[in-house]
């Protein structure tokens, strides 16, 4: 789980089943953060690189694992690629996440086709790594 100054911003659940299949709560300010938040293009690729670059040092061989929301620093999708496995906020429909969960609800991401710890833990790592990279992503950082 990863803590700012002031609250918890992510806290996986469902890590300790039989199946591999687990979910992350993301803080709604976190999110809403996240999505007001306009990068540019380079930086969001840039994201996606180091991704790429921690997934291929994991055993992993799948391209752009971050997937944005219109053009923000909100992912609403981590991908590994490996036969449709994701980790994704679920039940949006088109809808920001932050329609989808009205207040006061914590944003849940889902996964997809997790079958091995080492998927798992490489979701674990992604989102890790995005929301310790949230500052720059938002600017926050200069």
């Amino acid at each position: 789980m990863i803590v700012s100054a002031d609250r918890i911003v992510w806290q996986p659940f469902g890590i300790y089943q039989e199946r591999h299949d687990f979910g992350v709560y993301f803080d709604r300010r976190f999110i809403k953060e996240m999505m007001k938040a306009r990068p540019d293009s380079k930086i969001l690729k840039n994201m996606n690189d180091r991704g790429t670059e921690l997934l291929r040092r994991i055993g992993h061989t799948w391209s752009n694992p971050y997937q944005f929301y219109q053009d923000s620093a909100l992912v609403t999708q981590f991908d590994l690629g490996e036969n449709g496995t994701w980790l994704a906020v679920s039940e949006t429909y088109g809808r920001s996440p932050l329609e989808a969960y009205p207040e006061p609800k914590l944003i849940p991401y889902y996964s997809h086709n997790v079958d091995t710890s080492r998927q798992m833990e490489s979701f674990l790592a992604l989102v890790n790594m995005w929301t310790e990279y949230s500052e720059i992503l938002t600017g926050k950082d200069k």
